[in-house]
């Protein structure tokens, strides 16, 4: 028991020696592998996931490997361009570690003290926040779209780099080149990467702002008052604006017929009546803005007499000036667009022609146009604030219509608060933008106007196919079904295009872009389906020629005999009477000769040959071959020139060779096999009953004497 717990002891021994040996060694080839690694800089090797090392740590674990990464790069001396790829990878590092050193933007936790009381320059100022915060937020969004296209190229050029660089095995010059590039792609990408988080921050701060500021201005519209010194202030004003708005009226219309008064008769006279036009702008610009001002001050007054009096009079003169209010709104939006648009052209035309003209009397000319110009934008810009201020004030004074109702009048200012409401809602909706074609925007209203104008122009063309076809049933022998059928549908064609070249319009769509690649389709039609179009003409010119209807029983050059079923616009269909349809192309009716049997009259003359013999009474073959004709239904007996003919018209080697000429009816016209075979028949019976002989064909033969006397001696 004592031994072999001896021998236990000794081998456990020997075998954690053994142990220890091999760990030591393990270590030491390990730590020689270290050294030996780094050996070669960095940028020779880089594997795909080298840079987790600098993108996940800490701010200190950051700078120490960027300190070591610096000393490795600074032993990189040779070639040139590696020395150059150093330096902006140093002038990265050191923004990279700035960046990632600086932290993002907070929320301010200090909240503002409540206010009781707002005034209107107060709820003013809240609205001028939210028009900052929105362009600011704006502008963040252009911002980080354009970092995201930033960031996807320089994702797409790191990718490349990074793929050539593992293609390449050996370790010389080029790799070393490769290895700098792939450093400064990732850090050029983290940077932006970086960029790009401070920017959604910000975004995300100017959200809760904009947020917080809603929310202020409508509980401030709770807690307004108005001052009397307001009330006053706004008397005065208005008082004075009254003066003021007929004065400027007076100067406008002097103004503007001395702008008519001028002609144009060289450019001197047409830049004196530019310039007076842009002036014109002005004070009409001038003129709404004191409008624009009257109103507010009417409006700030009838909020302070509903707090005082909500009778039914002062509430109804108020509701009157509010829709004033919003009516002038919805009328200076409009002429704002319109005079915005005036100003972008008129200042796109003024900068062109300052770096064409050298006369300096036509300089000075244009540079007067260009100051009437930026005064025209100042008064736009301060029309706008004060418009801002109106409807404000609509708000406001809506508002206090609805509190201040009483009785069935707080239901009446509900629905309508609600209707206008939603109204409001849908109007914003139907001018926002859903997409954009060819860089213009379209809007839900401007598709409505789309749909509209097609659907109009699909509703003339139907009108119009069903006017076509109703002046057809009343004309006598108008076209045929098919022809107005093909006449229809080149209309609806016409008007379908044309509807849809205004509809594109509509939407501002420049449609002499169309134009040019319908002009480049043409050529290639021209050349590609020259077939097609020339059976669609054809097929056109036989619509309005009319030598060949549906139900005309027409032969062609071939020997093929068929009706007429339709006419379409490439092609025609031929009913054989074999009852197989054909169907011809346009053009070969309109480029070949055909044979139309029932063109101008359905009836059909044929002649049917027969022969007697020789010695045979011609009377009775005329009598009762015309009887037999007679007693046939097919047989046309109208009139005089329709009555059945026998002719004599050969003499034949073995008979008398006779003619039936017979008028047949409309209805067996396409059916020339038939009628000719019962004609046929009908004839070989009654010569046959008659004992009138129908001969076989016969050779007389006569034989010579001197010819027989030799045959006997023979």
């Amino acid at each position: 028991m004592t031994i072999s717990f001896f021998h236990r002891v000794i081998l456990s021994f020997c075998l954690l020696i053994t142990l220890l040996l091999t760990t030591s060694t393990l270590l030491y080839a390990d730590d020689e592998t270290k050294t030996d690694a780094i050996v070669q800089p960095l940028p020779l090797r880089l594997d795909p996931m080298w840079w987790d090392q600098y993108g996940n740590a800490s701010h200190n674990e950051l700078k120490e490997r960027i300190e070591t990464l610096k000393k490795e790069l600074n032993l990189i001396n040779q070639p040139e361009e590696a020395r150059s790829l150093v330096s902006e990878i140093f002038a990265l590092l050191d923004q990279y570690e700035a960046k990632r050193s600086t932290p993002l933007a907070v929320k301010d936790t200090v909240k503002n003290e409540e206010r009781r009381v707002y005034y209107l320059d107060d709820i003013f100022n809240l609205i001028q926040q939210q028009k900052s915060t929105l362009s600011d937020l704006q502008l963040l969004k252009t911002n980080i779209d354009t970092l995201d296209e930033e960031i996807k190229v320089a994702d797409d050029e790191l990718n490349k780099i990074k793929l050539n660089y593992l293609k390449k095995k050996e370790v010389d010059t080029d790799k070393l080149i490769l290895g700098l590039r792939w450093i400064k792609a990732r850090l050029n990408l983290s940077l932006l990467g970086l960029n790009k988080k401070t920017l959604i921050s910000q975004e995300a701060l100017l959200n809760e702002k904009r947020i917080a500021l809603k929310d202020e201005k409508e509980s401030a519209l709770d807690l307004l008052v108005v001052t009397q010194r307001q009330i006053k202030d706004s008397t005065l004003r208005g008082n004075l604006l009254d003066s003021k708005i007929k004065e400027l009226s007076d100067d406008l219309e002097r103004l503007k017929a001395k702008e008519r008064a001028i002609s144009v008769i060289d450019d001197v006279s047409r830049s004196r009546k530019q310039l007076l036009s842009l002036k014109v702008l002005e004070m009409t610009a001038n003129l709404k803005r004191a409008k624009t001002e009257r109103l507010t001050y009417l409006l700030t007054r009838d909020i302070d007499l509903l707090n005082n009096d909500a009778s039914e009079s002062i509430r109804s003169n108020v509701r009157k000036h509010l829709q004033q209010g919003i009516s002038y709104i919805n009328e200076i939006k409009k002429w704002m667009e319109d005079a915005g648009n005036r100003v972008e052209k008129e200042e796109n035309v003024i900068n062109s022609l300052q770096a064409l003209i050298s006369n300096e009397a036509e300089k000075k000319r244009t540079r007067q146009r260009l100051m009437a110009l930026k005064k025209v934008y100042k008064q736009g810009v301060e029309l706008e604030s004060k418009q801002e201020k109106l409807k404000l004030l609509t708000t406001i004074l809506d508002d206090e219509l609805g509190k201040t109702a009483q009785g069935a009048a707080i239901l009446v200012e509900k629905a309508d608060e609600t209707l206008r409401k939603s109204w409001d809602k849908i109007k914003t909706w139907m001018d926002s933008s859903l997409f954009s074609v060819s860089g213009t925007p379209v809007t839900p209203l401007g598709l409505l106007h789309f749909l509209t104008i097609v659907f109009i122009g699909w509703l003339l063309s139907r009108l119009l196919s069903h006017t076509i076809q109703n002046v057809n049933s009343r004309t006598h022998g108008g076209m045929q079904a098919s022809s107005v059928k093909t006449l229809n549908r080149i209309t609806s064609f016409v008007l379908v295009g044309i509807a849809l070249l205004i509809a594109f319009s509509s939407l501002g769509i420049d449609v002499t872009k169309l134009a040019l690649v319908a002009s480049a389709l043409s050529v290639g039609i021209g050349f590609g389906l020259q077939n097609i179009i020339n059976n669609f003409v054809s097929g056109i010119i036989l619509i309005f020629e009319r030598s060949m209807k549906v139900g005309d029983y027409i032969e062609f050059a071939n020997g093929m005999r068929g009706e007429v079923r339709e006419i379409n616009i490439r092609s025609t269909v031929i009913n054989t009477n074999n009852n197989i349809d054909v169907i011809v192309p346009n053009s070969e009716f309109v480029n070949n000769s055909v044979t139309n049997w029932t063109m101008n009259e359905r009836f059909l003359r044929i002649k049917i040959p027969f022969g007697v013999a020789y010695g045979s009474d011609k009377e009775l073959v005329r009598r009762i071959v015309i009887d037999a004709a007679l007693a046939l239904p097919y047989t046309l007996n109208l009139t005089e020139r329709q009555y059945p003919q026998v002719r004599l018209s050969n003499f034949g080697e073995s008979s008398l060779d006779f003619e039936l000429v017979v008028w047949i009816k409309a209805e067996w016209a396409n059916r020339p096999g038939r009628v000719k075979a019962a004609y046929n028949w009908e004839i070989e019976t009654t010569l046959v009953n008659h004992q009138v002989e129908i001969p076989f064909p016969q050779r007389e033969v006569r034989i010579l004497p001197t010819l027989v006397a030799d045959a006997v001696e023979q």
